[in-house]
């Protein structure tokens, strides 16, 4: 064999070698990405108010790095949308303005009256990010901060702005806005009223179970505010 034809077979094994191992990255590479897609899939099954999106990341590489970042986007938004579910149903909000608080807080109610500035500020900061979260512009930045490949990006943009995903999160953020409505109105609703106790605390007493007032305009005044809670 001579010197060329040495050179000839020693180039084209090195050319099946590199087309070999494109070969394989590319099929691993194939792999991956729709390991990806599928896993995705299986998060957009998952209900927020419920469910955790931390599950172990399945991929690797590029491909690892993309799904790290939507399950962490996607659970911190779970996990604050969950909180505020808790403080939605807190036993404390829901029985402000039951007999029972206003025989064990009343008739100043102070503890009620701090309780409520408190939880209305915490309550008002997690719904406001959540409803920020569920727009694109929060997605692509939440992506550009993580995410330093270009390609990456792309596909993390891809999934992450998809119709079922969007649809998802404008859902939620519909209901988010309604939320934020009507706990904004049971929080300073019974603000009002327990300031109306509190200021009139010589004209109304309980008994038997029933808060009683000794004028009829008081009466009214309070009647009318627990009827905007309700």
């Amino acid at each position: 064999m001579n010197y060329k034809t040495k050179i000839v077979i020693t180039s084209l094994i090195v050319a099946f070698d590199v087309v070999l191992l494109c070969s394989i990255v590319i099929l691993r590479n194939a792999t991956m990405e729709n390991n990806l897609r599928k896993e995705v899939d299986e998060l957009v099954k998952l209900d927020f108010t419920k469910d955790r999106y931390n599950t172990p990341v399945k991929n690797s590489g590029r491909y690892g790095k993309v799904e790290a970042t939507i399950k962490n986007y996607l659970d911190d938004y779970a996990v604050l949308l969950q909180t505020i579910v808790k403080d939605v149903n807190d036993e404390k909000l829901t029985k402000i303005l039951s007999y029972d608080n206003y025989q064990k807080d009343g008739p100043e109610f102070k503890e009620s009256l701090e309780y409520i500035t408190s939880a209305k500020k915490e309550f008002n900061k997690n719904i406001d990010k959540l409803i920020a979260n569920s727009e694109k512009k929060s997605i692509i930045d939440y992506g550009n901060d993580n995410i330093n490949n270009a390609r990456s990006l792309e596909l993390y943009k891809e999934l992450m702005l998809s119709d079922a995903m969007l649809n998802d999160l404008k859902k939620t953020q519909k209901t988010l806005i309604k939320t934020k409505s009507k706990i904004n109105n049971i929080y300073d609703t019974s603000n009002n009223v327990l300031n109306l106790l509190a200021k009139n605390k010589d004209n109304w007493k309980l008994e038997k179970g029933e808060i009683k007032f000794k004028n009829q305009a008081l009466y009214n005044e309070y009647n009318n505010m627990i009827k905007k809670v309700k």
